[in-house]
């Protein structure tokens, strides 16, 4: 242990490594990929959909205190940045969520993993299926748990 910390001693910093680095000039895009208003989401969908018609879509839709943040993270995989815990957590309450007829997969970022890693293989529905049975079939969501 002791010929460790000597030779960590021995380390230098070149003029350029030894600058500060400001945080607050960073983008704000990359401070959102640990904020607590973060969420990660991708559409369940074949063709690319840019980030800017989806933000002026799902804002409209999800009537929100303020304007949601989409940054682009690979094909319809985004992360979106709400300006308070309270909209985050409305929108995680109302899933599932569709963007033009296909599912929005919508998960709270977990730290523990890279977020490319993030599985997309499921979607809560509970909600979902007494909406869609009502809206759709015309029945009463009791004759379907009674089937």
């Amino acid at each position: 242990m002791e010929d460790l910390t000597a030779k960590w001693g021995k380390i230098s910093l070149t003029a350029a490594e030894g600058e500060a680095i400001c945080i607050v000039d960073l983008d704000p895009r990359v401070n959102s990929l640990v904020s607590d208003c973060s969420i990660i989401g991708k559409i369940c969908l074949d063709r690319s959909v840019s980030k800017e018609v989806l933000a002026t879509t799902m804002g409209s839709i999800w009537k929100i205190s303020s304007v949601p943040c989409f940054m682009e993270l690979g094909q319809n995989m985004f992360i979106i940045t709400f300006g308070n815990i309270r909209d985050k957590k409305r929108i995680l309450a109302g899933r599932p969520w569709s963007f033009d007829r296909n599912l929005l997969v919508l998960k709270e970022i977990d730290t523990s993993i890279p977020i490319g890693d993030t599985s997309f293989d499921t979607e809560e529905l509970a909600g979902f299926l007494g909406v869609f049975w009502r809206g759709s079939l015309q029945e009463p969501l009791w004759w379907f748990l009674s089937v």
